[in-house]
């Protein structure tokens, strides 16, 4: 059964606040700023050991291996610090999308209890029998059928990489506070 636009365009707007209230949980809560931070921090000591280690300068070389311990809990961090907004992010995702039985919980899910039956076909397949296969090539690019759940998620990546885009690019203007920098 095709769905009509009203049906997409509601689960794009649902999925739509989604991905902005995930953005500002990141933001808020999970570190974002921080990460970029650290980000930063290792990129600027990959670039003076690249140019120590090019310079054949031992002296520096010695002096950085000395600071790589302080890169480990960074690092540590830097890993733990996305799994704190996860806490919130996790549960709102399957409250929209339901659980189908994970964890033993059955839960329908908003999303597709508001648009049952809805069905639509998309010109590429990122189901992940496709996407984990050998020919994955050869099977993105071809026609799939996505019910509300599915369309939800897809609506989502592509919200989320344009809202991400957005907000870099407001960052980098000075529209939007840029993620705070150590001293």
């Amino acid at each position: 059964m095709a769905s009509g636009i009203f049906e997409h365009a509601g689960i794009a707007a649902i999925s739509l606040v989604y991905v902005a209230v995930t953005l500002f949980v990141n933001k808020k809560w999970g570190g974002r700023d921080r990460l970029k931070q650290i980000q930063a921090q290792m990129q600027e000591y990959q670039k003076e050991m690249k140019k120590a280690a090019d310079s054949g300068d031992d002296a520096q070389l010695k002096r950085l291996q000395a600071r790589e311990a302080e890169l480990t809990p960074l690092m540590t961090e830097m890993m733990i610090l996305p799994l704190k907004s996860m806490v919130l992010i996790l549960p709102l995702f399957f409250i929209f999308i339901g659980t189908n039985g994970f964890l033993g919980l059955q839960y329908d899910g908003i999303v597709p209890a508001a648009f049952a039956g809805f069905q639509t076909t998309l010109p590429f397949n990122i189901h992940a029998e496709a996407v984990f296969s050998w020919n994955l090539l050869s099977n993105i690019p071809q026609p799939a059928s996505y019910g509300a759940r599915g369309f939800f998620i897809v609506a989502a990546i592509v919200w989320g990489l344009c809202l991400e885009a957005v907000v870099s690019k407001l960052e980098k203007r000075g529209q939007l506070p840029a993620p705070k920098t150590q001293a």
